[in-house]
C-alpha cells in the first residue's frame, strides 16, 4: 500500500497496458451475433431442463476459445458475456447461467490459470459478470494471486458483479460483505497501484447495491483513508487522483443524508480529513497542483456536509479556499486547528480518534 498511490502517476503507462486484465477489449461484432439465447429465456423466472440444456450448449460451444489465442479469447468472451448484458435478465437465469459457466465452462479453472494472464483475466471478467455467490468467490479468490495484473482483473470482476447486483440481486448481503472486506484488504495492503485503485473503484460500485450504501461507504472511506495516510507516511510524491475518484461519489452520498448511518457519516468525515492531510503532504511551496486544489475543495465540502449532518447545525469549513488562494502557511494553520487536539474533528459529536488523523 505504501507505494500504491505514490507510484500511480509513473505507472499510468503500465495501467494502460493492463487494460487486457480488465477485459476492456473492443467487442468482436461477429461473435456477438452468434449468441443463440433468446430474450425470453434470459428473462424467464422458471428455468427448466430444456433451458438448462440450451445454456449448456452455448457454453460448450465457446468454452474452448477462452483458452485460445487473443482473437479466440475475445470472441468467446463476448459471446458468453452477451446473455448477461441483456436487459431484464432474471435472477433464476443468472444463477443457472453462472453455474453452467463453472460446471461446463470451467471458468473457475481458467481464472486460476498460472501460465497465461490473458486467459485468467478474461475468465475473471466473465465470472464477475455472473454476479452470483459461486462466481464472485472465483473473483475474490483471485485477489490473492501473485500477479498484480491478475489481482487487478479480479477487482474489475468484483466491480462488474456489484454493478450487476444493483438491479439483479443474485448476491446475498453476506456475500457482498465478504467481498467488500477482501477488497478493503487489497486497497490497504497491496503494493501495486492498479489493484489498489481497482479495489477502491469496486467498493465505489458496491455503494449502489440496494441496502448496502452505508456499509459500503464505511468500507470505502476506511480503505481510502488508510491509503492516504500510508502514502503520506512513505514520504514519496503523492498522486491524489485515485483518492479524488473516491471523493467525488462520496460527496454525493453525504449530500443525501438519509442514505447514510451515523457510522458512515463519521467515516466520510474521517476520510475527508485524511484527504486534506494528503493535500498538505503533496503541496510543498509555490502554486498548488490542480489536483490539490480540487482535492482540498472537495474534501472541505464533504467535511462541512458530514459535520453539519452529525452536529445537527450548519458547520462551515473553508480550508479548501486557502489552497485555491495559494496560501500554504494559512492552510496548514487552519488544518492544524481543524484536526488537532480540541479541534472540531476530535471533539463531540464527531469525535474522530487522534490516530486516524496522523500518518
Amino acid at each position: 500500500m505504501l507505494t500504491a498511490i505514490t507510484k500511480y502517476v509513473s505507472s499510468s503507462r503500465t495501467h494502460r497496458t493492463l487494460a487486457f486484465a480488465a477485459a476492456a477489449l473492443l467487442p468482436f461484432a461477429g461473435a456477438l451475433a452468434q449468441s443463440s439465447l433468446p430474450d425470453e429465456l434470459v428473462r424467464r423466472n422458471d428455468i427448466g431442463a430444456d433451458d438448462r440444456q440450451a445454456i449448456k450448449a452455448l457454453v460448450d460451444a465457446h468454452k474452448a476459445g477462452l483458452s485460445g489465442g487473443t482473437i479466440e479469447i475475445k470472441k468467446s468472451r463476448d459471446v458468453l458475456l452477451a446473455p448477461l448484458e441483456k436487459d431484464g435478465i432474471s435472477v433464476p437465469f443468472r444463477v443457472a447461467y453462472a453455474n453452467a459457466l463453472i460446471e461446463s465452462g470451467g471458468i473457475d479453472k481458467l481464472a486460476a490459470n498460472k501460465d497465461n494472464d490473458l486467459i485468467a483475466a478474461n475468465a475473471l471478467r466473465i465470472a464477475g459478470q455472473g454476479a452470483t455467490g459461486n462466481s464472485l468467490k472465483i473473483v475474490i479468490d483471485a485477489l490473492k494471486d501473485a500477479r498484480p495484473q491478475v489481482r487487478y482483473a479480479a477487482t474489475v470482476g468484483a466491480r462488474a458483479a456489484f454493478t450487476a447486483a444493483r438491479n439483479n440481486p443474485a448476491l446475498s448481503p453476506d456475500e457482498v460483505s465478504r467481498a467488500m472486506r477482501a477488497l478493503s484488504e487489497v486497497a490497504t495492503t497491496d503494493k501495486s497501484p492498479e489493484p489498489v485503485d481497482g479495489a477502491l473503484q469496486a467498493l465505489v460500485a458496491a455503494r449502489d447495491i440496494q441496502g448496502n450504501r452505508s456499509l459500503a461507504v464505511e468500507r470505502l472511506t476506511e480503505a481510502a483513508g488508510a491509503t492516504a495516510l500510508a502514502a503520506i507516511k512513505s514520504g514519496n510524491p503523492i498522486d491524489l487522483t485515485p483518492l479524488l475518484r473516491v471523493a467525488t461519489p462520496i460527496q454525493q452520498d453525504v449530500i443525501e443524508v438519509k442514505k447514510l448511518t451515523p457510522a458512515a457519516q463519521k467515516g466520510v468525515a474521517t476520510f475527508a480529513a485524511q484527504l486534506l492531510l494528503a493535500v498538505d503532504a503533496q503541496w510543498k511551496d509555490g502554486d498548488p497542483d490542480p489536483s490539490a486544489v480540487q482535492a482540498a475543495r472537495t474534501a472541505s465540502t464533504i467535511l462541512a456536509l458530514a459535520a453539519t449532518n452529525m452536529a445537527g447545525q450548519e458547520v462551515t469549513i473553508r480550508v479548501g479556499e486557502l489552497v485555491t488562494a495559494g496560501k500554504p502557511d494559512q492552510f496548514r494553520q487552519a488544518l492544524a486547528r481543524l484536526v488537532g487536539p480540541g479541534g472540531l474533528l476530535q471533539s463531540p459529536p464527531i469525535s474522530i480518534a487522534p490516530d486516524k488523523l496522523k500518518p
